[in-house]
């Protein structure tokens, strides 16, 4: 298990995530949605919205989700084989995205389950080791370079790094769910 020092208050070390409370209060919780300006169903959220944004139960009850709204990206990959030496792929990309409503509430949600998922994973033996999909974690170069320090430092270790292709768009909802009320510490 991977183990550092923690020396920086702004950027806390893994296992450090700060005490929260197991129930949610928007009046003291600090989001603020961020700003949207692409074109949907509705109007950007003015500054204003975005900072008194809160998604309490009276909101989610009237709440009324737009359709997403999508398009495909086209990306250029480049590639080297044998036979054609180095050359370009395109590698198509859905992006999807919702009105601004929804995603102010949807993000909301994302903040308080980053929250809680820090507060579970500091109570978990392999705290240290998790790194992706954490707040306050630095960057993949200097979680890379850390990493790296690591492996020197105890010479005899085996490191693994996957990225599952698909993996979103194919996980069993199912065993998210199951993983999510563990995280949330309830049967629904």
């Amino acid at each position: 298990m991977m183990t550092r020092e923690h020396t920086d208050e702004r950027n806390p070390a893994p296992g450090y995530a700060p005490e929260v409370s197991d129930e949610f209060d928007p009046s003291i919780d600090d989001f603020v949605s961020k700003e949207r300006n692409y074109t949907h169903f509705d109007l950007p959220l003015s500054d204003d919205q975005r900072r008194e944004f809160r998604a309490d139960s009276n909101t989610i009850e009237q709440h009324s989700f737009w359709p997403l709204l999508g398009f495909t990206k086209i990306e250029r990959r480049v590639r080297y084989d044998r036979v054609r030496g180095r050359h370009v792929v395109p590698k198509p990309r859905d992006i999807k995205f919702g009105s601004h409503a929804d995603a102010a509430l949807l993000e909301h949600y994302a903040h308080e389950l980053s929250r809680r998922y820090e507060q579970y994973l500091c109570k978990q033996p392999f705290a240290n080791s998790v790194l992706a999909y954490r707040s306050g974690m630095g960057d993949n170069v200097t979680q890379a370079r850390d990493l790296i320090s690591e492996i020197k430092d105890r010479k005899d270790v085996i490191a693994v790094a996957m990225d599952i292709k698909g993996f979103f768009d194919n996980i069993n909802h199912d065993v998210l769910f199951a993983a999510l009320k563990k995280v949330l510490s309830t049967e629904r």
